[in-house]
């Protein structure tokens, strides 16, 4: 794939006998939140931003320029819509967090791998590992050092505040080191070209970016959310697995699609170009058509694999059957907003 084959241009200027393509993404009616946004997300907006600078988390212009241009707004609100005003605080700091983070931190540090061998990889890693502590509460001092450490600590110690168990950010941790695993990782084989692509495959990339596209641990942070923490039984469980890989399908598909041009031209392998370099489809045409399958497929297996967890006999006693389908529903809305 070359960067010379893809041409953005002002909606005006496209030609008059160019072939448009729409993606037409359908979710069923339940899926939908009413009402679809939480009704302080603007005011919320604000409130994350203060908060960032004062982890002095807005210190170049290149951060500033992100978290000013980011829908926090959006990307928190709409997954939730009828939540306390804290826990979408907390979760909205998280993921705006996890944005800037990534981009100044995880991706260019393993951009500067040389090569992509176990030994490197871990080395790189490593050196995240100190804002990891800071998530899991396990470096108070570390959390005075770094900004990203002060910012993910501070996302840790409020989730505590909320009602979270140690145990629960211990899992949120353990979460995102795999996300940095699999980050570190995908931005070192930027490098690499069409032959070494074909190497691997499709499986590969589709299971690596479902991992990057952060709905695993996504999904964990919304279970604070509605009031519970999972146990470990139901998240080792076939359909919880399935409710995850799904609902990162979704997020990532419509990711990919929407970017797939703008990232392209800046020389990062969108998965959908990935899927034309195995020779899995001819034209972008053919491979939009076919993530739109995808699409089709994850909302009916989520569904079905929700379906089966609520009736699973391992949810039994008290509330849990209601508060896990609030967060099958808490899915629902973060995957299609």
């Amino acid at each position: 794939m070359s960067a010379a084959t893809t041409e953005i241009v002002p909606a005006a200027e496209v030609p008059k006998d160019a072939s448009p393509f729409f993606v037409d993404l359908k979710y069923p009616g339940h899926w939908l939140a009413h009402p679809e946004l939480h009704p302080a997300s603007t005011a919320m907006q604000a409130e994350v931003l203060r908060r960032l600078e004062a982890f002095g988390c807005v210190d170049t212009p290149e951060l500033k320029h992100i978290f000013q241009n980011l829908d926090i707004a959006g990307y928190a609100g709409f997954s939730h819509p009828s939540y306390s005003y804290d826990h979408l605080l907390v979760y909205a700091v998280g993921l705006t967090t996890w944005i800037g983070w990534d981009d100044e931190q995880v991706e260019t540090l393993g951009k500067s791998i040389t090569d992509c061998s176990p030994e490197s990889i871990s080395a790189a890693c490593q050196q995240l590992e100190p804002v990891l502590r800071a998530l899991e509460g396990l470096d108070r001092v570390e959390q005075r050092k770094c900004k990203w450490s002060r910012a993910w600590g501070w996302v840790g110690d409020e989730y505590e505040r909320l009602g979270a168990s140690p145990a629960f950010r211990a899992t949120a941790a353990k979460s995102m080191r795999q996300w940095v695993l699999e980050a570190v990782q995908e931005a070192a084989r930027q490098k690499w070209g069409r032959e070494e692509v074909a190497k691997l495959p499709w499986s590969f990339f589709w299971g690596q970016r479902i991992v990057t596209i952060g709905m695993p641990l996504t999904c964990i942070l919304l279970e604070r959310s509605v009031g519970i923490e999972l146990p470990e039984r139901l998240r080792d469980t076939p359909e919880y697995r399935t409710m995850v890989e799904c609902s990162a399908a979704l997020v990532l598909i419509a990711n990919e699609l929407v970017s797939w041009p703008k990232e392209e031209l800046n020389g990062w392998q969108n998965l959908l170009a990935v899927h034309r370099m195995l020779g899995m489809s001819r034209t972008r045409r053919d491979t939009m058509e076919a993530m739109m399958r995808y699409h089709d497929e994850a909302v009916r297996q989520y569904d079905e694999a929700a379906q089966r967890l609520l009736a699973s006999e391992l949810v039994v006693g008290g509330n849990w059957q209601q508060l896990l389908g609030l967060w099958a529903q808490a899915l629902r809305h973060c995957a299609s907003g």
